[in-house]
This record gives C-alpha cells, sequence and structure tokens, in this order.
C-alpha cells in the first residue's frame, strides 16, 4: 500500500510526539530512581551502581535488540515496549518495591532493556515517513524532541516528586505511558524486507550493513563514540571545574549545563541545513575539531561567561556530530539493517560514555580539575586527527554503492509502510 504525503506527514508527527513523551517519562523515572535510591541508602555508590543498571542493557543487548528489532514488525516493538513499561511502573507503585535496592535496580534495568528495543524501533521507522530530502530536517526534529523530553522530564520528575510525591509521579508517569501506548498503535507498519530474513544474531550482518558502503558508516559510529566520551567526562569534572577554577558556588553548574544544551540545540538545527546536510562528514570531523578546541580552552578561562561560551560551543559540536551521525547511518545503511546499526551507534556510543565516567570518576579526586580537562581535551584530539586522517584516505571508498542505495531507496519510498 502506498503511503500518501499527508498521511507520512501525520505519522511523522506522531512519531515524534511519542519519542518525545517517552524521553520525558523515561527521565522522569531515573530522577525518581536516584532519589528513591539515595533515600534509601544514602550512599553515592549505590546511586552509581543504578547508573551502572541503567547502562549495562545498552551495552549487553544493543546489536541484538536491533537485529530482533530488524526482523519484526516496528508498530509491535513501540507498542510493546510502552506496555512493558507500564507494567513496571505499576511494579514501582507498590510499596515493597520501593523498600530495598533492588528492586530499584531491576526496574531500572528492565526499562533500560525496554529502550533498547524501542529506539531502534523508532529510528527505523522515521525514513519510511518522510522523502528523502525531507529525511535531515525530520532526523533534527526527532532528536531535538528527544532531548526536550530529557530536559523537562528531569525538571519535572525531581519538582513533581518533590511537591506532590512519589506516587504521584508514578502515576504521571503512567499516564505518560498510556498515552504513548495510544501513539505507537496509530502508527503505519514497515512492509517486511527481504533483507530481514538474514540470521538476526550474527555479527558479520551487523558490521557488513555498517561497513558495506565504505567507511561513512564507522565514521558515525566513531564520532559518536569520541563525543559521548567527551559528555561522559564533562558531567564528572563540570561541578569540580566550577568550584576549583571558577571558585563559583556548586548550583552555578546548572548554568554550564544550560549553554551546553542552548549549544546542542544549535547544532542539531544547522544539521538540517541542506548546505551541511550535502558536505556531513567534512561537517563531523570539523565538529570533531571545534569540540577538542574549546574544551582545550575552557581550563584555560576563570570567568563563567567565557566558560559558558566555549562550552555551549563544544554543545553545538556534538549536536552536529549526534544528528549527521545518524543521518550518515540512514543514508548509507540498506532500510531493512537500519535497526542493527542504530542500535550498534547507541551501543558503542554507551560503552564510550560508561568508560569515560569511570576513568574520570578515579581520577577526579587526585588531579585538579584543569589538568583533567586538558587531557581529556588532548586525548580526544588525538582520537580525532586519527579518525578524520583514516577517514580522508577512504573517503571515497564505495561512493558508487552509496549512489545505488540512494537511488533504490527513492524508488522504494512509496512501498515502504502500509
Amino acid at each position: 500500500m502506498s503511503a500518501s504525503p499527508g498521511r507520512g506527514r501525520h505519522a511523522l508527527t506522531r512519531l515524534i510526539v511519542l519519542q518525545f513523551l517517552v524521553s520525558m517519562a523515561d527521565w522522569m523515572l531515573i530522577v525518581l530512581l536516584q532519589m528513591l535510591m539515595f533515600e534509601l541508602t544514602q550512599s553515592a555508590f549505590q546511586v552509581m551502581l543504578l547508573v551502572l543498571a541503567e547502562l549495562a542493557p545498552m551495552l549487553l543487548l544493543g546489536p541484538w535488540a536491533g537485529a530482533v528489532t530488524d526482523r519484526s514488525g516496528l508498530r509491535r516493538v513501540l507498542g510493546g515496549s510502552c506496555v512493558a513499561r507500564l507494567a513496571l511502573l505499576l511494579l514501582l507503585a507498590l510499596p515493597a518495591a520501593r523498600s530495598s535496592a533492588a528492586p530499584l535496580l531491576a526496574v531500572a534495568a528492565l526499562t533500560a532493556v525496554c529502550n533498547r528495543f524501542f529506539s531502534p524501533a523508532a529510528n527505523a521507522l522515521l525514513p519510511c515517513l518522510v522523502c528523502p530530502g525531507q529525511l535531515p530536517a525530520a532526523n533534527a526534529c526527532a532528536m531535538a524532541a528527544r532531548m526536550a523530553g530529557m530536559a523537562l522530564g528531569a525538571m519535572v520528575g525531581g519538582v513533581l516528586a518533590g511537591v506532590a510525591g512519589n506516587d504521584a509521579t508514578i502515576l504521571t508517569m503512567g499516564l505518560l505511558m498510556l498515552g504513548c501506548g495510544g501513539l505507537s498503535l496509530s502508527l503505519p507498519e514497515r512492509r517486511r524486507l527481504a533483507a530481514t530474513q538474514s540470521p538476526a544474531w550474527r555479527w558479520t550482518l551487523v558490521v557488513q550493513c555498517v561497513a558495506a558502503p565504505g567507511r561513512s558508516g564507522w565514521l558515525a559510529i566513531a564520532a559518536g563514540m569520541l563525543v559521548m566520551a567527551a559528555l561522559g567526562s564533562i558531567e564528572i569534572l563540570a561541578i569540580v571545574y566550577v568550584k576549583q577554577v571558577l571558585h563559583r558556588p556548586a548550583a552555578d553548574v546548572g548554568l554550564l549545563f544550560g549553554a551546553y544544551g542552548a549549544g546542542v540545540v544549535l547544532g542539531l538545527v544547522l544539521s538540517s541545513w541542506h548546505r551541511i546536510v550535502a558536505r556531513s562528514d567534512d561537517v563531523i570531523r570539523l565538529s570533531l575539531l571545534l569540540m577538542c578546541a574549546a574544551i582545550g580552552l575552557v581550563p584555560q578561562v576563570e570567568r563563567l561567561g567565557s566558560a559558558a561560551l566555549l562550552v555551549s560551543m563544544a554543545g553545538l559540536a556534538e549536536g552536529m556530530v549526534m544528528s549527521l551521525g545518524l543521518l550518515r547511518l540512514y543514508q548509507t545503511v540498506d532500510p531493512s539493517r537500519l535497526g542493527r546499526a542504530t542500535a550498534l551507534l547507541d551501543s558503542a556510543s554507551g560503552a564510550a560514555f560508561l568508560l569515560a565516567v569511570v576513568v574520570t570518576g578515579l581520577l577526579a579526586d587526585t588531579v585538579a580539575a584543569d589538568r583533567l580537562i586538558g587531557g581529556l581535551a588532548l586525548v580526544l584530539a588525538i582520537l580525532s586527527v586519527l579518525l578524520i586522517t583514516s577517514g580522508l584516505q577512504g573517503g571515497d571508498v564505495g561512493r558508487a554503492k552509496e549512489n545505488v542505495l540512494a537511488t533504490k531507496n527513492h524508488e522504494n519510498q512509496n512501498d515502504v509502510i502500509d
């Protein structure tokens, strides 16, 4: 069945709203679980275990979950993920589930499992709802919706739990997930493509679907890992930097994160500009260099305004890399394997984030913040240069394959969904 332009636009709107609501509910839950865990144990170590419980499914299930998604109906995966989340919220509503650390860790881990299936399904459905020319703007809108949901969910989760209590917060999340389930059912289904018959568990297929068009897929994944490594370290170092270098109150760290978020949003907006999309690989490389330069200059300033400007520049670069990296996978990977490719991107980025958090956390108490940030910038710069030179050497590899795949995707665009 062909998909009319109007139908595709309405479905795209519903998909973007769905991602916003799910991101909002997820971050409300993350904040609530961290509050419950700390109130229960008074231990920062237990909170760290909660974060690890959230990251573990991303690292362990990522590519496999993406492969399962590729072989399944995307609408069923999205709806099933929302139903499973709702069941976990019902479990959390029981007082016994909030009386010890183990149930909280289980809820965090199982919710992350749900997201391991939801995220690649949503990413794989997006290109089916728009024509190729509209894909950059649609991709930027979807990423902006997820980030807006993250920011709003974190804020609402903390405020609502403090004002109305934990039960009201859980009820609000449950209502959000009911709405998400309805939106999931209203989305169109993607046709089962022939390539989805390939065995889902073979790592070679995951590698081939990213590497087959050339090195562009690997550029997107490697750049995403560098961005998330930078973010993981900065999350640990930001508050130490504010106190040690800027000599400001710890609460001022919120201004730095606000500046970072504004930069990311601007980067997402710019990533949909057609001139940038046309040279996405070059822009990704330049953005990595801009990120390294901005981070490297941060220890040299002693004013909050200057630091906020540099952090916003780093956020702009990271927003460009994240958006263009995902767009690059959309443009180079066979549609039947997009779930696998985007899940691999998530897993690799999550692994880099986790490694950066652990290494930075081990060093932050013994090494000065300005030296750590300078060292981070140097390491990222070296890795970025290696990535850029490697990409330039293989930049023309597989370009003809990319053109053939783009033509095929354009010809089949109206036959992808029912």
